[in-house]
């Protein structure tokens, strides 16, 4: 199973430990007979960037659901509440949010984005530019979160934002959209696409626009009632294509 394809990692992250992945993979793939991926994205990508002329299994990642998130009084008391899950790298495109919120504070003074995940608290870079954007009031980094942690956090947020450049799936956008929230993403950031339905329970964009992540978040804001109904279709979505017991079938 294939979870990534080397050469894109080694681009987008490169160091010593991702380049031995890489000449490990091409080693591996001379001896490959069977090879699944969990997107039709990234088996496209491994037949092309591989040479696998065989036939590649989508078998895509399950996720266990967290229980179905009953739309609390947060949409009347303290909405916005915008949540972002992804450790740090170049490629997550991170930066585009920070701008983007600095733009809708201008329309909303008091929207609220926590980020979870490694590599923020003690980014010196990245810390500058939330101090630089006037934008740390209700900036929240709060690191590496354990799976009930995140569960809770998804449950009492409104929007998911992950401006990622390229996903092979995207696992914490399928935890947002479980957790009924509605998700603003990538339009050409690899597999996003198909993993929010066509984005059918998501705004698609273009991520390295900040301008035009911040006017998918005002427009949501604005529509509490499409933000529900985006966010109760992305959860019945996910549970017939993500639930262990479908994938199992």
């Amino acid at each position: 199973t294939a979870h990534d394809e080397p050469f894109s990692v080694v681009r987008d992250q490169f160091d010593a430990y991702r380049l031995f992945r890489l000449l490990l993979a091409i080693f591996v793939r001379m001896r490959i007979i069977h090879l699944s991926a969990p997107s039709p994205y990234l088996a496209s990508l491994l037949k092309k960037r591989l040479y696998f002329n065989r036939r590649i299994e989508m078998i895509t990642n399950p996720i266990l659901d967290p229980g179905s998130k009953i739309i609390n009084e947060a949409y009347s008391k303290d909405f916005p509440k915008l949540v972002l899950i992804s450790n740090y790298a170049k490629f997550k495109n991170i930066e585009s949010a920070l701008f983007s919120i600095k733009d809708v504070r201008a329309t909303f003074p008091d929207i609220s984005l926590t980020i979870i995940g490694y590599g923020y608290i003690q980014n010196r870079n990245f810390n500058k530019l939330i101090n630089s954007l006037n934008i740390e009031q209700n900036i929240n980094l709060i690191g590496y979160q354990s799976r009930e942690n995140i569960e809770k956090i998804l449950k009492s947020s409104h929007i998911l934002v992950h401006p990622s450049k390229r996903e092979t799936q995207g696992m914490s956008i399928v935890e947002g959209m479980l957790a009924e929230l509605p998700v603003i993403a990538g339009l050409n950031s690899g597999a996003v696409k198909w993993t929010t339905f066509d984005g059918t329970c998501a705004l698609l964009v273009d991520v390295t626009n900040p301008r035009e992540i911040s006017q998918a978040i005002i427009f949501l804001i604005s529509n509490s009632e499409i933000c529900k109904f985006l966010g109760k279709v992305a959860r019945e979505k996910s549970l017939k294509r993500f639930d262990p017991g479908v994938i199992a079938k």
